[in-house]
């Protein structure tokens, strides 16, 4: 039973990313562990749902089957699980939960500590959209399998609305608010990717929904960790609220996942055993009718 909760490529996927994050940011403050952790455990695991979420769609409709969709999604939950728990254990251990980091007084340790950061994600979640793709699979190295998946996260509509977003925030928020600007700017571009995706999936467009549903939502949260990790101990930047921001993230996300992917109720699953039980009894009385069918 419990085996189901567990799974190896999830687990680096998150507790990989925080343990990056806390090396090269944290230096050694348990205080600043518990916050780096706090902040960034439900986005990472959120970002990692996501960006699965996206690969089992496209590769469903690629085989025009749905019968692997509900093990992918266990799977594709388990980084969220995970970051939950995380952002859990460092709320608690961070204390009150204000948003305000610790300062560091070492600002060249601390840049070079951001770029590493930064690099290190921007690969690892190269390497995760890479896993699977629409195409042929190539073995490189004797471990990594490439799939070029860059195909399914390529949607210049959801680019445009968050490119359109970003601007807007630069050029209205005032200096040392441009941070926290940007991460909103970041949500609603989130939220009207998923809005105008939902519009395009019921009016037939489902592949074309689905897709700029959710590379908004994955743009917007990839860029909202960026902007955490470049604003970190920042003497200047307004603080961005990172307790708030992740249940924001979160209702964006439910919204997406549930609007897209929801499971069936107990009605339905119930209304369709009823359905298959009629269509066994009609099954079962053809024989008769085509012999009372012979003898008229």
């Amino acid at each position: 039973m419990l085996e189901i909760f567990l799974n190896v490529n999830s687990i680096l996927i998150v507790f990989g990313g925080l343990g990056v994050v806390v090396i090269f940011l944290g230096f050694g403050s348990g205080s600043r562990w518990a916050v780096l952790i706090r902040d960034l455990g439900v986005p990472i695991g959120l970002l990692g749902s996501l960006i699965g979420m996206i690969q089992a769609i496209n590769g469903t409709l690629a085989l025009g089957s749905g019968d692997g969709i509900y093990g992918a999604t266990s799977v594709m939950l388990l980084t969220t699980l995970y970051g939950g728990v995380a952002s859990a254990v460092g709320y608690f251990f961070a204390g009150s939960g204000h948003s305000k980091t610790l300062l560091i007084d070492d600002p060249r340790r601390l840049l070079t500590g951001k770029w590493v950061v930064i690099l290190f994600m921007v690969l690892s979640w190269s390497f995760a959209i890479v896993q699977k793709g629409p195409g042929e699979c190539t073995d490189l190295l004797g471990f990594w399998r490439y799939c070029d998946g860059f195909a399914w996260f390529y949607e210049p509509l959801a680019a445009a609305i968050f490119v359109i977003g970003m601007v807007m925030a630069l050029l209205k928020s005032e200096r040392g608010g441009r941070a926290a600007s940007l991460s909103k700017s970041f949500l609603l571009s989130a939220l009207i990717s998923v809005t105008c995706g939902l519009v395009m999936f019921f009016a037939g467009e489902t592949r074309l929904g689905l897709s700029v549903a959710g590379n908004g939502v994955v743009m917007g949260l990839f860029g909202y960790i960026m902007i955490y990790v470049v604003t970190f101990s920042s003497r200047y930047e307004e603080p961005l609220n990172a307790n708030l921001m992740n249940w924001h993230w979160m209702e964006v996300a439910a919204f997406y996942i549930f609007m897209f992917l929801a499971p069936d109720t107990i009605l339905d699953n119930f209304q369709e055993a009823d359905i298959q039980e009629q269509i066994l009894e009609l099954e079962a009385r053809i024989p008769s009718i085509e012999a009372d069918a012979e003898d008229l």
